[in-house]
């Protein structure tokens, strides 16, 4: 056994050994290749007009897609056996959607500007009033637009915990207020922390929100709640369905304009 395992780590390093570094040239831009015996592949892109990092996953797909994570880094899923000539090009092709939408989420992180020691909630600056008897027990005053709590709340760990601790508690309670505002039902709600999805509604009438919603406008998460519920309707994104969710929700374009500004700055 313990030879087995021996000869297991030593043929583990080997391959972590064999990385090689590549260079690629796209109509004179530089691209520089990291690539290992893994499926993930990272890319640094410089051109005339910006510089970007392209990771690389292979998975069970048809196509080839990309997508810009932020103002820095773009994603590009591939299918397994796909050549790395072929993703290259499909990125070359793209280079100008890629651009355009680099532009748009560093535009995005400049138009909100927290003052300083304060924590963003439902789009306005809170803050935090530190009382070190009060550890188990935080109140939140929207009047007065401060957080009291006993924690830390500048400690990044501390408040993503909060952060998740009060979404749980508000966003469940707000579903059931507009639910049954608008009479509308639904089975379970979850809050998660979806890195890619923000809401959705299953066929079992399920609702997933994530708990970053607590970061938007009253309005506007309204909005979201009120979309999630017009699905039980309407699955689907028809003219019938935003016919029907503009009459729940009569913040529905305003919202859209605000989500497609914003929600980049929302991490």
């Amino acid at each position: 056994m313990y030879h087995f395992w021996n000869e297991f780590w030593s043929y583990y390093h080997r391959i972590l050994k064999t990385a090689t570094f590549l260079i690629y040239n796209i109509n004179n831009k530089s691209i520089e290749l990291l690539r290992t015996h893994t499926l993930i592949l990272r890319v640094h892109i410089y051109t005339k007009f910006m510089k970007y990092k392209l990771n690389i996953i292979r998975k069970a797909v048809k196509h080839l897609r990309i997508k810009v994570v932020d103002e820095n880094t773009v994603l590009a899923t591939a299918p397994e056996h796909m050549s790395q000539d072929k993703i290259l090009a499909f990125v070359k092709s793209k280079q100008s959607w890629i651009q355009k939408h680099l532009v748009n989420f560093k535009d995005a992180s400049k138009l909100l500007v927290l003052p300083e020691w304060t924590i963003l909630l439902h789009w306005d600056a809170y803050s935090p009033m530190l009382r070190k008897w009060q550890w188990t027990k935080y109140t939140i005053d929207h009047n007065r637009k401060y957080i009291r709590r006993g924690h830390d709340l500048h400690n990044v760990t501390q408040q993503t915990h909060r952060y998740k601790v009060y979404a749980k508690s508000f966003l469940p309670l707000r579903l059931e207020q507009l639910s049954k505002k608008h009479w509308i039902t639904y089975s379970k709600c979850f809050v998660r922390d979806q890195k890619t999805k923000w809401w959705s509604c299953s066929s079992k009438w399920n609702i997933w929100l994530n708990w970053r919603l607590i970061k938007l406008p009253f309005r506007v998460m309204d909005y979201v709640i009120c979309h999630e519920l017009a699905h039980r309707k309407h699955m689907n994104h028809s003219e019938s369905f935003w016919n029907y969710c503009e009459s729940i929700c009569k913040d529905t374009g305003k919202a859209k304009v605000w989500l497609k500004k914003y929600w980049r700055n929302l991490k």
